[in-house]
């Protein structure tokens, strides 16, 4: 499910030292801004053909757009 994905993917930015305290701050939407910024990514990702629109719920499916972009990211 999005929670899963979104803690997940939270938890690897968290470990890969991503994040700031400024990202556990509360937001209008009652959110931290972590997964408030998680889910407009997300929304981004999607809208941009990266991630398919057609996936299981709860599963962030890159598209060979995507997987063209994920292997220029360099962590």
């Amino acid at each position: 499910e999005k929670k899963k994905v979104t803690q997940k993917t939270i938890e690897i930015m968290n470990n890969n030292k991503v994040l700031s305290d400024a990202d556990y701050i509360i937001v209008t939407t009652g959110e931290t801004r972590a997964v408030n910024t998680t889910a407009w990514a997300r929304n981004s990702l999607k809208n941009g053909g990266k991630i398919s629109s057609n996936s299981i719920r709860g599963i962030w499916e890159l598209t060979e757009k995507g997987i063209i972009e994920a292997k220029t990211i360099v962590i």
